[in-house]
């Protein structure tokens, strides 16, 4: 699958501990966590979350569709597009 996500993580004191508290919050496999594990599996929908894994994750956005699909970067630029148009 390709996945594109759009992550709000709860980081409130980020800005004063510097860039080892945001690595210590981020997870590089969240989009993965967000798909397989963490919601509903439907390809070619933009899926939203909330307060995801104990509220480490305020919200989140998420397209995935078949890797096989994508055929030109215009595809992956107009999957982009659709998860910002969702943006409340």
């Amino acid at each position: 699958m390709f996945l594109i996500a759009q992550i709000q993580y709860r980081c409130e004191n980020a800005l004063e501990d510097g860039l080892a508290a945001i690595k210590e919050i981020c997870d590089e496999w969240d989009a993965w966590y967000l798909y397989f594990n963490w919601g509903e599996r439907i390809p070619d929908v933009v899926l939203t979350y909330e307060n995801i894994d104990s509220g480490r994750i305020e919200s989140a956005r998420l397209i995935a569709v078949p890797l096989f699909s994508i055929a030109s970067i215009e595809q992956v630029v107009a999957l982009s597009s659709r998860l910002d148009a969702s943006t409340p």
